[in-house]
């Protein structure tokens, strides 16, 4: 009897759950910050607007860069382990991020979010989760990508009220730590296996 693929298993169902919460982490405390805290980031960094909103152009196109040879290594090792490092990237970027005193420190951990985001979040997301979720794999990515409009929703008005509280230097490495003691734990646990997808017809 074939598996029905609009039904997810157990084990797709904790990941998708789990992948969610990283993805919303992810792409919230990344590709969000600077249009949230831009305003008080740029004068303290000693740069302009425009420079600060150039970090993101610097994350997609370091992202470009490594995107094709981290897609095939999930391909063939799983993406546990590739999510778990783009995860911890992504912290000691912020970190570094939180620390800019000038443009040189602030591009520099652009340019490791980028190189993570291929591993930790989008199509790196999405393709770890098809090994997981085997027959599935459309209905759970699917499912995934509807989580992945809400990093906004529960980032911004976050952000808007730390940093009044403890600035945003220290949101920034509060947001490290978010991808150090959920995310990893989180990568580590849901995708703990990894199931072949078998050609159509087999």
């Amino acid at each position: 009897m074939q598996p029905n693929p609009q039904r997810l298993d157990g084990v797709s169902r904790r990941a998708v759950a789990g992948l969610a919460v990283t993805q919303i982490i992810g792409w919230g405390t990344t590709f969000h910050l600077p249009a949230v805290l831009g305003s008080v980031m740029a004068p303290s960094i000693g740069i302009s607007m425009e420079v600060l909103f150039g970090g993101i152009s610097v994350q997609l196109l370091a992202s470009a860069l490594v995107a094709p040879r981290i897609g095939r290594r999930i391909d063939r090792l799983g993406g546990r382990a590739i999510m778990v490092g783009g995860s911890v990237l992504i912290a000691l970027a912020l970190a570094l991020i939180s620390q800019a005193q000038g443009p040189l420190l602030y591009f520099l951990g652009w340019a490791l979010i980028g190189f993570a985001t291929p591993m930790a979040l989008g199509a790196g997301t999405q393709a770890s989760l098809a090994q997981v979720a085997g027959p599935g794999a459309r209905r759970a990515v699917s499912v995934l990508l509807f989580f992945t409009g809400l990093p906004s929703f529960f980032f911004w008005p976050l952000a808007s009220w730390l940093e009044p509280l403890i600035g945003w230097r220290h949101t920034a490495l509060l947001f490290a730590a978010l991808h150090l003691v959920i995310c990893v734990p989180i990568h580590f646990a849901v995708l703990s296996r990894r199931v072949p997808v078998r050609p159509s017809g087999s």
